[in-house]
This record gives C-alpha cells, sequence and structure tokens, in this order.
C-alpha cells in the first residue's frame, strides 16, 4: 500500500482548488459574463420597447379620443368644408353666385372667374389622397354683373354676406342708363388646396 504524506494531500488539495477556482473563473469569464451582457442589452430593448409601446398605447388611445370628437362634431365640419373647400373648383363658385343672384331677384349679367394658380386637376396623388398633401389658402378672383334694382343688389349682398363660403366684396361699381341698373362686383373667394 502506498502511503501519501499529508504534505502531499494538502498541495494536491491546494492545486486542485487553484484549478477549481482558475476553471470556475474561466467559465465565468468566457461564459457567463457575455450571457450577462447579453441578458443586460435585451432587458434595455425591452424596456426601449416597453416605452415605445406606452408611447403607441397613448397615441392610439389620443386618435381614438379625436376620431370620437370628429364623429360628434359633423355638423361642425360640414359649415367648414362649406366656408373653405379642399379644392379650387371654379364650377362651385359660379354655380353658388348664380343660385344667389337668382335667389335676389336679380339678374345674372355676366361671370368671370379666375382659378387661382394652383390647381390639383394633374395630381393623380393628391386628388387620391385629399387629407395627405401639404395646404395652404389659395385665392381666387372674379368679377360678377349683374342687372337689377336697388333692393334685388342689397338682397345678393345679404346673401353673399350670411352665405357659408367665404366671399370678399373687394370692389363695387353702379351705373345706370336707360333705367336700368347694373351692379359689378369684384369678388375674392378662397379655398384650402395644394
Amino acid at each position: 500500500m502506498a502511503f501519501t504524506s499529508p504534505t502531499n494531500k494538502f498541495r494536491t488539495s491546494i492545486v486542485e482548488i487553484v484549478a477549481t477556482v482558475l476553471l470556475i473563473a474561466l467559465v465565468f469569464w468566457f461564459f457567463i459574463k457575455p450571457k450577462m451582457t447579453q441578458l443586460s442589452e435585451v432587458r434595455a430593448q425591452v424596456s426601449a420597447q416597453e416605452a415605445v409601446l406606452n408611447h403607441v398605447q397613448s397615441d392610439s388611445a389620443q386618435l381614438t379620443d379625436l376620431i370620437s370628437k370628429l364623429q360628434q362634431s359633423k355638423d361642425d365640419i360640414a359649415l367648414v368644408d362649406e366656408a373653405l373647400p379642399l379644392d379650387s373648383r371654379v364650377t362651385r363658385v359660379h354655380v353658388l353666385l348664380d343660385s344667389l343672384v337668382k335667389a335676389s331677384g336679380a339678374k345674372l349679367g355676366s361671370l368671370n372667374i379666375q382659378p387661382g394658380t394652383n390647381l390639383a386637376a394633374g395630381n393623380k396623388s393628391g386628388i387620391n389622397n385629399k387629407f395627405g398633401v401639404t395646404r395652404k389658402i389659395q385665392t381666387f378672383y372674379g368679377d360678377l354683373t349683374v342687372i337689377g334694382t336697388v333692393e334685388s343688389f342689397k338682397n345678393l349682398l345679404q346673401l353673399i354676406e350670411t352665405n357659408g363660403r367665404i366671399i370678399d366684396v373687394s370692389n363695387m361699381e353702379l351705373s345706370s342708363a336707360g333705367g336700368i341698373s347694373s351692379f359689378k362686383l369684384r369678388l375674392k373667394a378662397y379655398s384650402y388646396d395644394q
């Protein structure tokens, strides 16, 4: 039987302990520490994504609230759409002014409206996505000549004033020949277009 001295056992145990500690340190350094680093990075990404999720949920709740307010305000929206339409079609102004002249009791002498400079006629993306384009106030000018009495002209001005569409009268001329009164108005109309 081989006899080992207590010093050899002690040395062997110290070598085993050092080797075990070294092995644990190497396992920690090469396997556990990189995984801990990855775990902390993933936790940071998760917290960032949670912040984004909270922001998106907040925006979604706000959007839902705005949509419900929009659905409750259809009458107000209709008034705004009438006052400032989303297109610069002059035919709408022609039809409106013709109906106002008829309602006032006067006769339409002439009506000439020059469209604004920015027409959406060839812009298919703007026509298909009415709310996705950048818009600004567009102004177009017109000349309206009516024939009638002073009372019918007064009625016409009141109809233009009380009408929902924003129309400014910038100039008025009055002429009378042979008992027939003629009134010429210089008008400005607006739209909210591209």
